[in-house]
């Protein structure tokens, strides 16, 4: 290697964030199927809810 060769930087990765939502239901279990989409699961899980919390993180190098 010769001697005026620079170390290899690591690529930096910006920070990003990271979203966790935990629900209180008023059901054990949605009434959805497999197939359900997203529109579907996001209303019947607004319309049972009884309370929610969020936690954000950040992370990156």
């Amino acid at each position: 290697m010769p001697a005026s060769a620079a170390p290899v930087r690591r690529r930096e990765i910006k920070p990003h964030r990271y979203r966790f939502t935990v629900w209180a239901l008023d059901v054990p279990t949605l009434p959805v199927d497999a197939g359900a989409s997203g529109a579907l699961v996001g209303y019947l899980l607004h319309s049972h809810a009884l309370a929610s919390a969020q936690l954000t993180a950040m992370a990156g190098r």
